[in-house]
């Protein structure tokens, strides 16, 4: 019992750590960041889907698309409901988001910008990815 108890805790700490860490990154605090959008919400045309897009404070043309506070909570009762075994089936697929990364990016600044170092948001406290612009 007490083996569960500090390796229950010992999670909760590295949690906290890399909220923080995320937070001072993007610009925001590490309640937003583990309880709501820690950036601003964007809902994609072409999937009719809300994300949150956090802009790094360090990098403007660097940002983070990550699943809005909705589908991160569904996400977490589901995995607990199905023992984890949901989390392998799950429909998020990279094609889709770059897609909307490169959607966001010509709507914000225009046809010519790229998306460039397209890549999963893996460590961080949200799920989700990072890329840069090419303006």
């Amino acid at each position: 019992m007490m083996f569960r108890v500090l390796v229950a805790g010992i999670i909760l700490l590295l949690a906290g750590c890399t909220a923080q860490k995320t937070a001072e990154e993007y610009g925001s605090n590490a309640a937003d960041v583990i309880f709501a959008c820690a950036g601003e919400n964007w809902v994609s045309q072409q999937f009719n889907e809300k994300f949150c897009l956090m802009r790094s404070v360090k990098n403007p043309n660097e940002y983070v698309l990550a699943e809005d506070t909705a589908e991160k909570y569904g996400d977490a009762v589901l995995a607990g409901l199905t023992y984890g075994v949901s989390l392998l089936f799950d429909g998020d697929i990279q094609e889709k988001w770059l897609a909307a990364a490169r959607e966001f990016v010509a709507e914000k600044y225009g046809a010519d910008a790229r998306v460039i170092n397209f890549r999963s948001n893996q460590g961080a406290a949200v799920k989700g990815y990072a890329f840069e612009v090419l303006e």
